[in-house]
């Protein structure tokens, strides 16, 4: 069996949308062969919930695990399920009527939203859907052995309703311990990816990283 591989992450830019309309990221040459140096560096500052990128319970419990608790194999998703359910603008999707279509031994749920086709444009942010708190509990029971939720969205939680997208994050990431993987490239995926790695970038007591996942799909 042969296998080929996609990138389900977005490339981290300037450009690169952040939650609440955001221009905090700064990606610059510090040295440059052009320039008459050695070698060519660059010196990166971003936040740390830039682009495609991993919440861990830490971002809304000071007790909380960090990136810096998961062992490695944590990591790696063996029983992926990819749900595709349109959203619109600030639209709250509740996902309890979706549950009888994900297989119970998926370890990583992929929600497709196609809302990442307005990434380049100030709606992907001002007016994004979000999740409803009650989809935690039910993706839970529906699938035990779960352990994050990926989305093309740049955030759980609704810009237009952020009251009710902190009790998202709380439900997800306190309540049921399923890690949130936001702001995903699912444009590519499809429901033969057999597994997918995702590779945090390991930051002392982070509350959230960005992250660079890849899908592995058989044929």
């Amino acid at each position: 069996m042969s296998s080929r591989f996609i990138y389900l992450s977005h490339v981290l830019s300037e450009a690169t949308p952040l939650y609440g309309g955001k221009r905090n990221i700064e990606i610059q040459p510090e040295r440059l062969m052009r320039g008459g140096d050695s070698c060519n560096t660059l010196t990166v500052k971003i936040p740390n919930h830039a682009s495609t990128h991993i919440d861990f319970p830490r971002h809304f419990s000071d007790s909380g695990k960090s990136v810096s608790d998961y062992d490695p194999a944590f990591w790696m998703f063996r029983h992926v399920w990819l749900l595709d359910r349109s959203a619109a603008a600030n639209e709250i999707l509740d996902l309890r009527e979706n549950m009888d279509s994900i297989p119970r031994e998926t370890d990583l749920l992929l929600i497709r939203t196609g809302f990442q086709r307005f990434r380049q444009e100030t709606l992907y942010w001002e007016q994004n859907p979000g999740l409803a708190p009650e989809c935690a509990g039910a993706s839970r029971e529906r699938c035990p052995n779960l352990r994050a939720v990926g989305m093309d969205m740049i955030s759980v939680s609704s810009f237009a309703n952020r009251e009710l997208g902190r009790a998202a994050h709380r439900s997800f990431l306190i309540e049921q311990e399923l890690l949130l993987i936001e702001d995903m490239n699912l444009q590519q995926a499809s429901r033969d990816i057999s597994k997918v790695y995702a590779f945090p970038i390991l930051i002392q007591n982070a509350d959230g990283v960005p992250a660079t996942a890849i899908g592995e799909i058989d044929f």
